[in-house]
């Protein structure tokens, strides 16, 4: 220890000669306190912040594990260290045992293994420091991906709801009278820009509110609708006025206003965003398709919003599983591995969330690297180990070793991902031998990946359709989109993916040209 450090060390010990010693050799590293009596030393705790105390075990009023015990209830964030003569062992193992005291320090003491000691307390005290700190932080972030798992739902269950409606002012009703009672607004309306630039309120629309309500925040409203993107205003009387433009496809449908308390917002931009995708592309569907209502309404919101919901609550239950694991008593490698999955997995959920953006607007592109199997697949299954556990679920691989492919891997680990959360759900509710067995090998200039999962019989006429947009089987929740994303995927690496299944097992057959093969077919899409 070379510099001193903002530790306070605290002594108790009616031996002066003692103190002294200890003040001596500690003093160049540490904020060294001594004093004579128990009560002076908790009276110094109680006004001033100790991080370790040494205490004699023979002192006149009270001994050394009397104070420690009483430490131990009122302040136990201290560590506490005793300081006795061989004669009292037995005293000391006793206090030890029932956690009252950390270590204790023989007398006559070594000055090296006196410093020593404090040392290694001081670095324990600091530890706990940064568990406690680590376990609010965990905490936090639970509580914020439930909020985030809560919007979710409501926007998968906005499209949902709207499903049987025919009318243009009822599904304009319904959005708005939705995103009012999520956002907790005492009043709100609807309206639309005119070709003045003026904004025009639809009075249908209006609840508890008129137009001149809103006349403060109307300049900045209007400034800000050129920027299509949602606002908190600031208003009056401790409330504010939240804009959120409808606007999709270079479609405008209006824009809503709500008037909100400022301590009920408990929702950011991001949020206000989603909500004006959603609620502008269930517009915009309901709009472009007025001849097929009942069966193109929810195509737009389907790829998009009904995708988003289902590719990212995946991620965020395994984040909450792993999570819920942090919040156990682990060692500090544990606990750094298990931080270093949940940082990838939210890393996952920013690339999704940019590869659906993306795909709003058509493009399509693969960022190829080499891939080698064996180490890839098990590093991305590592993610379903809570998952498997907590199912009940035997997981086997047989990869081949020197296994490689020329792939996108963000969009291969979708698959594979998409493909492990339907069989881990599907074997949820089977009475028999749950396993999962994943293997990979070389055929000519194929890959073949396979996944077999035992289960019952997926009927011929289901196995069919299952790579068709939104068809689901025995699924409780879900948009049917995961196994059509997983097939785009595989076609976009010139692969194919199939199912078989027969009485006792279920499997998934995906098929990639080698790294070579693939490689040439890219080069001629680029030369044409």
């Amino acid at each position: 220890m070379a510099e001193k450090q903002n530790y306070n060390i605290l002594y108790v010990d009616d031996d002066e000669q003692n103190l002294f010693i200890f003040h001596r050799i500690l003093d160049k590293y540490y904020n060294i306190i001594t004093v004579n009596t128990s009560i002076e030393a908790l009276e110094i705790i109680a006004n001033k912040q100790i991080h370790v105390i040494l205490a004699d075990q023979r002192m006149p009023d009270l001994n050394g594990v009397q104070l420690l015990n009483r430490v131990m209830i009122q302040f136990p964030q201290i560590i506490r260290i005793l300081v006795t003569g061989y004669s009292d062992i037995d005293v000391v193992i006793d206090a030890i045992n029932k956690g009252s005291v950390y270590r204790y320090i023989p007398k006559p003491w070594d000055n090296e293994d006196v410093i020593r000691t404090v040392q290694n307390a001081v670095e324990l005290y600091a530890l706990k420091q940064k568990n406690t700190s680590l376990m609010e932080e965990l905490d936090l972030q639970n509580k914020k991906l439930h909020q985030k798992v809560l919007e979710l739902d409501f926007l998968n269950d906005l499209q949902l709801e709207l499903k049987g409606y025919t009318n243009w002012d009822d599904i304009t009703k319904m959005i708005f009278k939705r995103i009012k009672d999520k956002l907790r607004a005492e009043s709100g309306c609807y309206g639309k820009i005119n070709s003045a630039g003026e904004p025009v309120l639809n009075l249908f629309l209006c609840e508890n509110t008129s137009f001149y309500d809103f006349s403060s925040a109307t300049e900045k409203i209007i400034e800000k609708y050129k920027t299509a993107d949602p606002c908190i205003i600031p208003d009056s009387n401790l409330k504010k006025t939240v804009y959120i433009p409808l606007d999709f496809q270079e479609q405008n449908f209006g824009f809503l206003l709500f008037r909100i308390e400022e301590n009920k917002i408990n929702f950011g931009l991001p949020f206000l965003r989603a909500i004006s995708y959603v609620a502008a592309s269930i517009l915009f569907s309901f709009y472009s398709n007025k001849k097929n209502v009942e069966k193109e309404r929810f195509f737009i919101l389907g790829q998009m919003a009904s995708m988003i919901v289902h590719d990212l609550k995946g991620p965020i239950h395994t984040i909450t599983g792993f999570a819920s694991i942090l919040g156990r008593d682990l060692s500090t490698d544990q606990r750094m591995k298990y931080s270093g999955i949940l940082q990838e997995e939210l890393n996952r959920l920013a690339d999704t969330v940019e590869e659906l953006l993306d795909f709003a607007k058509g493009k399509k592109h693969l960022s190829l690297k080499t891939i080698d199997l064996k180490e890839y697949i098990p590093e991305i299954l590592k993610i379903f180990n809570f998952s498997l556990k907590e199912a009940n679920i035997t997981l086997f691989m047989d990869i081949k070793p020197e296994l490689q492919l020329n792939a996108d891997p963000q969009k291969l680990k979708k698959v594979f991902i998409n493909l492990m959360n339907n069989a881990i759900e599907f074997l949820s509710d089977y009475k028999g031998n749950r396993e999962i067995k994943i293997s990979a090998y070389k055929n000519n200039n194929t890959v073949m990946i396979k996944q077999q999962n035992t289960g019952p019989e997926i009927p011929e006429a289901v196995a069919r359709k299952l790579f068709d947009p939104f068809f689901s089987y025995k699924k409780q929740k879900g948009t049917g989109l995961g196994l059509t994303i997983c097939k785009k995927i595989i076609e976009e690496h010139n692969g194919t993916i199939s199912v078989y299944s027969q009485k006792g097992y279920t499997t998934f057959t995906i098929s990639i040209p080698h790294s070579e093969a693939l490689s040439k077919t890219e080069e001629l899409s680029s030369a044409s």
